[in-house]
């Protein structure tokens, strides 16, 4: 066992926030199972139980409780000098505070020649750091604020094996796997543009980071077939004074997040005496991307002689996909657009929904 505390302070944080002073902490344990309960059993070289947890703070730089003032050069036409606002005053910040418990077991196999471990956590993040929008009469467009709650949890199995182990030779093979969950719970009320919910920079409250919204794809024009999407024009009055989030849970859909739920790596090493080679290789699952590059050449309007010119039958449409190396790739959502050359004239794309003209409180 063991246990350790400091007390942490900074004069970053403002006077009216009283929080100048952080309690740090952590506590950590170790039983040795294979010494209590399986001494009797040779194929169990090793057998551990651990656990920790405990409570960290953090700052953030460029920040202070007061107002600084730069001093510029002399002023030829005033004959004085100017100064120059360096930092606005952020009296009400707060220690960002994070708790966090960990658990582990780790387990060795005849003679160590197999070893397990397996790992959970559970973090929680308080008042968390948000660059925050702001209305520029501040003299900023951008404020840091403790705006958020964020949680992550997940957990990591680790597997090591001696396929070969001699005097001379031996071959090591290790792999990694590991599952991260996260959800944000926010405190302000930022209004992004509609293109951060589409490109998943907008923190949203609830949702994961990195999500990212797509328009609601209803099928194909069966006149030229091209691609067509709810944009409510027939119940506009359902989002009539509706902020945009909430205008976007209804007119969009979650296509995923940006960001990789699996995580895992694979290792090996081959030894001869003093020679060895080594080889590693990872991976990243979960995670979506939008492909927007199939659209350029709809948008601007394309006559299907053009299209017929180019021997490509593949127009473009909504490509959502998995973010992954080609063959690991875990699902792929396409929606192919087929060039029609039975027509004649212009193919012109239909308009993306106009979410943001519906009212004037949804420009973001």
């Amino acid at each position: 066992m063991s246990a350790n505390t400091r007390f942490d302070a900074s004069n970053k944080f403002g006077s009216r926030s009283n929080e100048k002073f952080l309690p740090v902490w952590s506590a950590s344990g170790m039983l040795n199972l294979k010494s209590l309960l399986l001494r009797q059993y040779d194929a169990v070289s090793d057998l551990r139980l651990r656990t920790s947890f405990g409570k960290t703070g953090n700052m953030v730089d460029n920040q202070t409780p007061n107002l600084l003032l730069r001093q510029e050069s002399l002023d030829t036409y005033y004959g004085e000098n100017v100064s120059k606002v360096d930092a606005l005053p952020n009296p009400y910040l707060r220690w960002e505070q994070t708790d966090q418990w960990n658990v582990g077991v780790d387990a060795s196999l005849f003679d160590y020649r197999l070893t397990v471990g397996v790992d959970a956590y559970y973090k929680h993040t308080k008042d968390a750091f948000d660059n925050t929008l702001v209305s520029p009469f501040n003299g900023v467009e951008n404020y840091v604020m403790n705006g958020s709650d964020i949680t992550n949890s997940g957990f990591s199995i680790n597997l090591s094996a001696y396929l070969l182990k001699t005097r001379d030779w031996s071959w090591l093979v290790s792999a990694n796997y590991s599952v991260v969950y996260n959800s944000i719970n926010t405190k302000t009320a930022n209004k992004y543009k509609i293109e951060k919910y589409l490109n998943g920079t907008a923190i949203m409250d609830g949702k994961s980071i990195g999500t990212f919204y797509s328009y609601n794809f209803i099928g194909l024009d069966p006149q030229n077939g091209l691609p067509l999407f709810d944009d409510y024009r027939d119940r506009q009055h359902l989002l009539e004074g509706q902020p945009l989030d909430r205008i976007m849970e209804r007119v969009g859909v979650v296509s995923g997040s940006r960001e990789p739920n699996f995580a895992g790596s694979f290792y090996s090493t081959l030894r001869y005496q003093q020679w060895s080679l080594s080889a590693s290789f990872n991976y990243a699952l979960g995670n979506k991307i939008r492909k927007f590059a199939l659209y350029k050449d709809v948008l601007d309007g394309v006559s299907s002689e053009t299209m017929c010119a180019r021997s490509s039958p593949i127009v473009g449409a909504n490509l959502v996909m998995s973010a992954t190396p080609n063959f690991l790739r875990s699902s792929v959502r396409v929606i192919l657009l087929l060039a029609t050359t039975a027509t004649t004239g212009v193919l012109q794309l239909p308009q993306q929904p106009k979410v943001s003209r519906l009212s004037p409180t949804t420009t973001g």
